[in-house]
């Protein structure tokens, strides 16, 4: 079975009602491989931890068989790569977290994701200081080897992409599949972007950025990164879920201090709780 037939496999089982990315990858571990997985006997299926209603859908074939050709299509179309949770390019760190995705669409240079990652995230409305200095950082971590993975917003994350890319390597995480750009205003940094990097999602190639989505975004964040560097974040942000999630994962947790006065208090909080201190890219360094 070649490497597109087993994509079409992931893609057929995640189109099934009830069949999520976690229940796949659990598959995975339980079988090696999905390459033949509609010929598996319905108690190797129980074993590996699927319930009645979702063994029942694979035996009678529930698949949306059109969103599987249309995927298929346009994976040849745009020359999107796809790495399975079984590939060997599968990012090692990524695939220890407690639910990574069965499946990553990417697109550019994907010898970023070979790198070891460091995310950089923030306000979406940070201070033009603040961008100044998610830039900077960047482009120091990204000169001495790092890959810099940021989820390609306005404000903190898109100005972290900008500085790795004068210096290194980035990697973009969408919260919408990689065919519906998210922000548009954005859009215009794609080219260099893909020389320097990639962007990646676990989404559907035309999935909108629905509010769902974007939690389940950070988690990939945290999940491909060594640590987690937050410069500005209000404290109800969503850059304070990837900060949560990336001590669930045991990463390392950074901050940036900020004046007690400002919208942006969210580092101090992670301060308070435990996040190192960071003032310079060698205050990051150090700890490797």
């Amino acid at each position: 079975m070649n490497n597109f037939d087993i994509i079409s496999n992931y893609l057929s089982l995640l189109s099934i009602k009830g069949i999520s990315h976690k229940t796949v990858v659990n598959l995975v571990r339980n079988l090696n491989t999905l390459g033949n997985i509609f010929r598996v006997e319905s108690k190797f299926l129980k074993e590996a931890g699927l319930t009645d209603p979702q063994i029942d859908f694979i035996k009678s074939n529930k698949i949306d068989y059109k969103f599987v050709e249309q995927e298929l299509e346009l994976i040849k179309k745009y020359k999107i790569n796809i790495i399975t949770f079984e590939d060997e390019n599968y990012p090692n760190l990524l695939k220890s977290i407690d639910d990574p995705p069965a499946i990553l669409y990417t697109y550019g240079n994907i010898e970023a994701l070979k790198q070891p990652s460091i995310a950089i995230v923030g306000s979406r409305e940070a201070s033009i200081p603040g961008c100044r200095f998610a830039k900077q950082l960047a482009s120091d971590l990204a000169e001495i080897g790092f890959n810099i993975v940021s989820g390609f917003a306005t404000g903190i994350d898109i100005h972290a992409h900008l500085g790795a890319m004068e210096k290194g390597l980035t990697t973009a995480i969408f919260g919408s599949g990689l065919l519906y750009v998210y922000p548009a205003s954005n859009k215009k940094y794609l080219k260099k972007l893909y020389e320097n990097g990639c962007i990646v999602s676990e989404q559907p190639l035309k999935e909108e950025p629905n509010a769902h989505n974007f939690p389940r975004r950070n988690r990939i964040i945290s999940g491909l990164s060594l640590g987690v560097v937050v410069v500005e974040a209000h404290v109800k942000s969503g850059s304070l879920i990837t900060a949560r999630l990336a001590v669930e994962y045991g990463r390392d947790i950074f901050a940036v201090p900020i004046f007690p006065d400002h919208q942006n208090t969210g580092t101090n909080k992670l301060i308070k709780e435990g996040a190192k201190l960071i003032e310079n890219y060698m205050d990051i360094v150090s700890e490797y």
